[in-house]
């Protein structure tokens, strides 16, 4: 798998809006060494299931690579990454190591589905915000006429690095300093809907 591996890799470095992944890494480690002492007083114990979610996941990178579908050939790694280690660990370890296994799924770049409704939301956004403050205007499509010029909401406009970057640090943040999971659902979903309304009021 090396050179999905590398595919991933060059993602990180290619893409700013996938560039936390970079850091990703790096933290899951970090919060791994943090539970080192719990962890050690867990017994490994051999969890023969997790060969279901290996063999599911090797399908997934099989359909993803003779379909050249990067997408999926990605997140088999990580389930195969999960897999392996509930294999060898068991369920006891697995269940103190949960969030940083977890926290890896941010490593994958995901979230590309989210460029047209972020692109969609922004111009519509956009549109009325102008229009509330009295300044005429036109949209066709994702083209803006105003009487100072014409304007395009573009794929750059959607906000989604924001939105990617605002969700891994929400996550992050909720899981450190709450331990209600009602606090922590909540402050997740203020740091996917902050980010969209700012990007937003950027492009007004």
């Amino acid at each position: 798998f090396g050179d999905t591996a590398m595919g991933i890799n060059a993602v990180w470095w290619r893409s700013e809006t996938y560039a936390h992944g970079l850091l990703v890494g790096p933290i899951a480690a970090y919060l791994m060494w943090q539970r080192r002492q719990r962890l050690a007083q867990a017994a490994p114990r051999v969890q023969p299931l997790a060969l279901l979610v290996i063999g599911a996941a090797g399908t997934l990178w099989a359909v993803g690579r003779l379909g050249a579908i990067v997408s999926f050939q990605h997140f088999a790694l990580y389930g195969l990454l999960l897999g392996g280690v509930w294999l060898v660990v068991g369920n006891a370890a697995l269940r103190r190591a949960a969030f940083p296994l977890a926290f890896l799924v941010f490593a994958v770049p995901f979230g590309d589905f989210l460029v047209v409704p972020l692109q969609d939301f922004t111009a519509h956004f956009t549109v009325a915000a102008v229009r509330l403050i009295g300044v005429p205007i036109y949209r066709e499509g994702y083209e803006l006429a105003l009487p100072s010029g014409n304007w395009r909401v573009a794929e750059v406009c959607s906000g989604l690095r924001y939105v990617m970057a605002s969700l891994v640090l929400g996550v992050l943040y909720a899981h450190l300093m709450y331990r209600s999971r009602v606090r922590q659902a909540a402050f997740v979903l203020i740091s996917l809907i902050v980010p969209v309304l700012a990007n937003g009021l950027r492009a007004f």
